[in-house]
């Protein structure tokens, strides 16, 4: 079985908020109780007052994502500023194909890669991890999708183990729309801008610098604009730090941190 992310498109919804600083530690999954088409539609509408981050075409084949991983989707109730919502398409009562199910795992292990979330099943979204819905109770408004049966989410959890142990996975996943770039890692196929001394981070051209010496897509232009919070927000999740798009003490160090550890590394390249 070839293992894939699917292709993955951009279509946002307004209904989302921001996350306050707080890290994001645990991934939700649910079920649309729909078509694909129609769950996107529904999502995109205000009037709905609900969203998700991804949701996943009955095939497997496509995802689209409606908000970004730094803001809340409006998926969970109280436990939406720390999770990220995935809705696969199609109804839970006729059950989800094996592709559909192949490839939300695959999603699910690629998010707790890039993110450090621990690949466990947290129950009633106790601790770090992977929830669903309906394991939710209250707090995630007392749904019971994708399945109350307790035996599917072992089977789920296990899945995306399975998937993270595989590994390979892209550095970037990005919707295919060049407006929308949702970095959660660097992007290792730019070419490296090469400066000959450590940027002075705590100003704001020079933590571009060094967000662009480190593989992140940024204009060195000296304006703390959408482009330049995205890429720290984009470090910052890679990092495993509070991804709030504020380049604070702790976002400095690692900057910092990370600079080092890249002039070593091109100083000292590995002897194959």
């Amino acid at each position: 079985m070839t293992h894939f992310l699917p292709a993955l498109l951009w279509r946002p919804s307004p209904n989302f908020s921001s996350r306050s600083g707080t890290r994001v530690d645990l991934i939700v999954l649910h079920d649309c109780e729909g078509g694909y088409e129609g769950s996107i539609r529904w999502f995109e509408a205000s009037r709905s007052k609900v969203s998700a981050h991804y949701v996943v075409r009955e095939d497997g084949d496509e995802a689209t994502q409606m908000v970004d991983l730094a803001d809340n989707a409006w998926h969970a109730c109280a436990l939406n500023r720390r999770s990220i919502g995935v809705e696969m398409s199609g109804f839970a009562s006729r059950g989800f194909e094996a592709p559909l199910l192949a490839t939300t795992a695959r999603l699910f292990a690629y998010l707790c890669h890039h993110l450090q979330i621990p690949v466990r099943h947290a129950r009633a979204g106790v601790g770090p991890g992977i929830a669903s819905h309906c394991d939710l109770g209250a707090a995630g408004g007392g749904h019971q999708d994708p399945s109350d049966d307790p035996i599917f989410m072992e089977r789920f959890v296990g899945m995306v183990d399975d998937e993270h142990r595989k590994g390979h996975f892209p550095d970037v996943w990005d919707p295919h729309n060049p407006q929308k770039r949702c970095l959660l890692s660097p992007d290792h196929h730019s070419t490296p801008l090469v400066i000959p001394t450590t940027p002075a981070v705590h100003t704001i051209s020079g933590l571009q610098q060094a967000l662009k010496i480190l593989g992140y897509r940024v204009a060195v232009d000296g304006d703390y604009g959408p482009e330049t919070r995205q890429a720290v927000i984009s470090f910052q999740m890679h990092s495993g730090i509070v991804a709030d798009g504020i380049a604070g003490a702790q976002t400095e160090a690692k900057l910092t941190s990370e600079l080092s550890n890249r002039r070593r590394s091109d100083a000292h390249p590995a002897q194959l």
